[in-house]
């Protein structure tokens, strides 16, 4: 049986791919981050997820 591609997990566990949309919405979900927010964060901090965790978006 196929997984739909929203219920999988990323295989990197470590990093970021904000290239494969898949994984773009599930890490966006997972840091509480929208996909903008996202991908700001990554040109902050870069991909790794310890950092994207600490991460705090700017108050508009």
């Amino acid at each position: 049986m196929n997984t739909p591609a929203d219920d999988r997990r990323p295989q990197d566990m470590a990093n970021v791919n904000i290239n494969e949309e898949w994984e773009l919405r599930w890490w966006a979900r997972e840091l509480g981050l929208s996909e903008s927010q996202l991908k700001e964060a990554v040109r902050e901090v870069g991909t790794t997820t310890t950092k994207l965790r600490d991460y705090k978006p700017p108050n508009p």
